[in-house]
């Protein structure tokens, strides 16, 4: 099995089309077959998309998250019905550059967090799988998985472990979700990364990776044979996608947390990112 590795356009800049989408280009040069196109209200530039995508022959991945908008865990149904149309912009921009994958937390608001236990939180649960179910569904027909990413603490109080992820999936259940697992986000609420992968098992869908401060994999202290040993023993045969952020605009790296550089360059930081990860993950 060939190992296909992925990288997320962030790595560069706050949106897919800064600069002429010169981000595509910058993944292809570093050597990576796809790339995670970051989008917070679904609406693409599909035709330049897949024109470029077709060139590079990069595959797509879609990457989404809810907003105060767009949280389908409100209890407006107003604000729900607006993140499930925004779910389906995802899937629908996903299936027209021809992917198979829309990847985020999209259970939630990101950044905002509650105090929910008992029964607030399982009707909260309850109104989330709903949703996703019609999304899902909305998905199916189009060939297109889901995969929903567990946050730390600090970013969402709905899912933070892949175990409260798996309780979420069971409550929507449809085939195609499953879940996306990030390093950064598991070295925090989880006890092991390698029990935490094989936990998900097969529900893993996507995983995303970086180092312990969000800098390339391999300078810092994650321990990235257990995690490598712990794919292997689940079989798991999706991408290894590269996620970190520009420090280089305020705004962004405001809203990312992200402001002092992890490399000399945001080229480096991928190339070699990317190197290690094939010495590490290739098959």
């Amino acid at each position: 099995m060939k190992r296909r590795f992925s990288v997320n356009l962030w790595l560069w800049y706050p949106d897919a089309s800064y600069e002429n989408y010169s981000a595509i280009y910058k993944a292809q040069d570093a050597g990576f077959d796809g790339v995670e196109i970051p989008t917070f209200d679904g609406r693409l530039d599909l035709p330049t998309l897949r024109g470029l995508l077709s060139t590079t022959g990069l595959t797509p991945i879609i990457i989404g998250g809810g907003s105060e908008g767009t949280d389908i865990s409100s209890e407006d149904e107003a604000v729900r019905k607006n993140g499930l149309e925004y779910i389906r912009r995802c899937i629908d921009a996903c299936y027209t550059l021809g992917g198979e994958l829309v990847c985020g937390p999209l259970y939630g608001c990101v950044g905002k967090t509650k105090f929910l236990q008992g029964e607030q939180r399982a009707e909260t649960l309850r109104r989330i799988a709903g949703t996703l179910a019609e999304a899902a569904d909305y998905a199916s027909d189009k060939g297109v998985r889901i995969a929903l990413e567990p946050l730390c603490r600090y970013d969402t109080h709905i899912i933070n472990t892949v175990g409260q992820g798996a309780e979420l999936i069971e409550a929507i259940q449809r085939e195609n979700v499953g879940l996306l697992l990030d390093t950064f986000h598991m070295n925090i609420e989880e006890k092991s990364l390698g029990d935490a992968v094989k936990r998900a098992g097969g529900q893993l869908f996507h995983l995303q990776v970086c180092e312990n401060d969000r800098g390339p994999p391999g300078t810092g202290h994650i321990d990235w044979s257990e995690l490598s040993h712990s794919l292997a023993q689940i079989g798991y045969g999706g991408w290894i996608s590269l996620e970190s952020f520009t420090p280089h605009f305020e705004k962004f790296s405001e809203m990312m947390h992200s402001w002092r550089p992890l490399a000399h360059s945001q080229d480096e930081f991928a190339k070699e990112a990317l190197r290690f990860l094939k010495e590490k993950f290739s098959a």
